[in-house]
């Protein structure tokens, strides 16, 4: 694990570089550019990870997947330092883990791009100064035929890289399990007797389900905003297509706007960064088209919300889209005078939307504090994800 382990420090707080850079207007931070550097730092621990191959070996990994799995970021501006390695493997996947931590008593160096330290922490250790965690997942590919190949499998060295492995490996296998759900539910042509008999088994009584299906609010597709714009090659990677943190950066600001439009008021934070999926790489020249919708909103129990984007991809010979990347954010409103608009599907495939959204908002953040932290003090407390 360590031989990937990769550093770079964001000094928010002591750096007006920096804080022009990440600060966003209401004084927090600009996850767009958080999603940008993790998803540089991804790349950065694959490639590491991979230096071990032999030489005769053209390879290169793609990331597929991301999703925040911990977040309590403090409300105050810190300086902070994202670290990552490689944590899981198997077969050709390698899953990363990246982690933001407050900075403190620690020398910030000049170098702000991303480094290989020489002193190495203990992996899978608890970081009491801990305050997000995000996991990047990534295969490894044939250069020549594009097809899946085996990556070398992580050598563990300690109890606690065998812990962090296999935490990394059960929350994998769990997401998993969450998109097969999804898929199967796809297959079934839903009514809404059926829809109503598959939640009422929920955490969420029945009547409370039927009231936000068929009393007021507005439709998923009333939501609906879109930007657009074409790629260029100033905004490239080393595997010829874009960088894919150039793209989470615009869909998450985008979802901004669409949580802003949707509450009419700024008065709102962002819960979880749920899941990103890269569903095909974008090429230069590519036109993308990037769309946002509120699919679910938990009125009248409380004031959270899901925002879905999609950004589809043409290219300057075909007159069709292809979907590219999906992301799904979960926001809520601070404010207890802003009426949270319910959510009411009026076709079939809203309604996957909507369960989805429900999905979402119902999932419970697993990793306790005192596994990520080690620290049971009240200053900490889990996202109410």
């Amino acid at each position: 694990m360590q031989h990937s382990y990769v550093e770079k420090y964001l000094p928010l707080e002591s750096s007006p570089k920096f804080n022009s850079k990440y600060v966003n207007s209401e004084g927090g931070i600009n996850y767009g550019m958080l999603l940008e550097d993790i998803d540089d730092i991804g790349g950065a621990i694959a490639a590491r990870h991979i230096e071990r191959m032999g030489p005769s070996d053209i390879c290169a990994n793609f990331t597929v997947g991301m999703e925040q799995t911990y977040m309590n970021i403090p409300d105050t501006i810190e300086d902070y330092k994202l670290t990552g390695h490689i944590a899981y493997t198997k077969d050709s996947l390698l899953i990363g883990v990246i982690t933001l931590e407050v900075v403190k008593d620690e020398q910030i160096p000049d170098n702000a791009g991303i480094f290989h330290p020489s002193n190495i922490p203990s992996l899978g250790v608890s970081n009491p100064n801990a305050v997000a965690e995000f996991s990047v997942v990534s295969i490894h590919i044939d250069s020549f035929t594009k097809k899946a190949i085996p990556v070398v499998q992580l050598k563990l060295t300690t109890f606690h890289e065998q812990w962090l492995f296999d935490k990394t490996g059960s929350i994998h296998d769990s997401r998993r399990e969450i998109v097969k759900k999804r898929r199967d539910r796809q297959k079934i042509h839903l009514d809404n007797n059926h829809i109503f008999r598959s939640i009422s088994t929920r955490d969420i009584g029945k009547g409370v389900i039927d009231d936000r299906l068929t009393s007021g609010g507005v439709s998923i597709s009333d939501t609906r905003i879109e930007n657009n714009a074409t790629t260029t090659p100033q905004q490239m990677n080393g595997n010829g297509t874009i960088f894919g943190g150039y793209i989470m950066r615009d869909a998450f600001e985008l979802a901004t706007t669409e949580a802003a439009l949707f509450l009419l008021s700024p008065e709102f934070e962002t819960l979880k960064i749920n899941d990103i999926s890269f569903l095909s790489p974008i090429l230069t020249g590519d036109h993308i088209r990037t769309s946002a919708r509120v699919i679910y909103s938990n009125s009248p129990l409380s004031g959270d919300f899901v925002v879905r984007v999609e950004v589809d991809k043409r290219s300057i010979e075909s007159s069709d889209y292809k979907p590219a990347v999906i992301m799904h954010i979960s926001f809520v409103s601070v404010s207890q005078s802003v009426e949270i608009k319910k959510i009411v599907p009026s076709t079939h495939e809203e309604m996957e939307l909507w369960l989805n959204g429900y999905d979402i908002v119902q999932q419970k953040n697993k990793h306790l504090l005192e596994s990520l932290t080690g620290t049971k003090d009240p200053g900490f407390s889990l996202s109410k994800l």
